[in-house]
């Protein structure tokens, strides 16, 4: 299999490292990707070239151990991680200008486990306290009129031209008169 199936700045450590056989582990980093940009208002990952991706991931991850990743050092491209990068800092980039619950930094970093192995499975993910306890992340999006009309696919025909003016057209510009 090909190690290039993902979107550059959602591929886990695995693929970028030059595994080629690999399951639904690499999914669940994604999703861990998009969950750690939600909470945090901003990518986590955002390389421009593989090289990039893997230096920002080991930045913020920290340098996989013997213990956390044992055989690391036997990937193809093992070579690229910078052991310089001690320490996991995601939960202090996460919350460095926001509150975040404890339960969602720890389902995420479950999600952003640098060994495949040790990564949590999606069965596991949804039976998360996050998910069972606590506040909801949808709680805390805003609301936009409309968003109700996409969920349940009913149009409010009646309130289409409430904010215009008399006169003036669906683009805000004056109606011509026909006689």
């Amino acid at each position: 299999m090909t190690n290039r199936v993902i979107t550059l700045w959602y591929r886990p450590p695995e693929l970028l490292l030059g595994v080629d056989q690999y399951g639904a582990e690499v999914d669940i980093w994604s999703l861990g990707c998009i969950f750690g940009e939600l909470l945090s208002g901003k990518a986590l990952f955002h390389g421009a070239t593989e090289v990039e991706q893997i230096a920002k991931i080991n930045k913020l991850l920290g340098f996989p151990s013997k213990e956390d990743w044992p055989d690391v050092d036997k990937l193809p491209h093992a070579h690229f991680l910078n052991k310089k990068y001690v320490g996991n800092h995601l939960r202090q980039h996460i919350c460095s200008d926001r509150q975040v619950e404890p339960q969602a930094l720890d389902l995420l970093q479950r999600m952003l486990c640098l060994n495949p192995a040790r990564r949590i499975e999606a069965r596991d993910a949804l039976a998360h306290p996050y998910f069972t306890t606590g506040e909801r992340i949808d709680s805390r999006l805003p609301w936009k009129a409309g968003g109700l009309e996409m969920l349940t696919n009913k149009r409010h025909v009646g309130n289409q031209g409430a904010h215009r003016r008399p006169g003036e057209d669906r683009g805000g510009h004056k109606r011509a008169k026909h006689r």
